[in-house]
């Protein structure tokens, strides 16, 4: 299979790059297949600025996951 220059550019593509196909109602969308650990470091980027967005830091963490314990728990 072909792909344009620009699309391969765009897309990151080298040569033996592995690609995904999903297909659906006359739709197909390709994606460069990612390893777990590229979907990791995605997930971690993302989360990391939410946190930055809401104001949150990394020392917070601790203390809200026992404030949601300590609600679903009913204390």
């Amino acid at each position: 299979m072909t792909i344009p220059r620009a699309i391969r550019e765009d897309m990151e593509l080298e040569e033996g790059s592995i690609l995904d196909f999903y297909y659906d109602d006359g739709l197909i969308v390709i994606r460069k297949k990612r390893t777990p650990l590229e979907i990791f470091e995605s997930l971690a980027k993302r989360t990391e600025k939410r946190f930055k967005d809401m104001g949150l830091k990394k020392e917070d963490v601790p203390r809200i996951i026992k404030e949601i314990r300590d609600e679903e728990r009913g204390s």
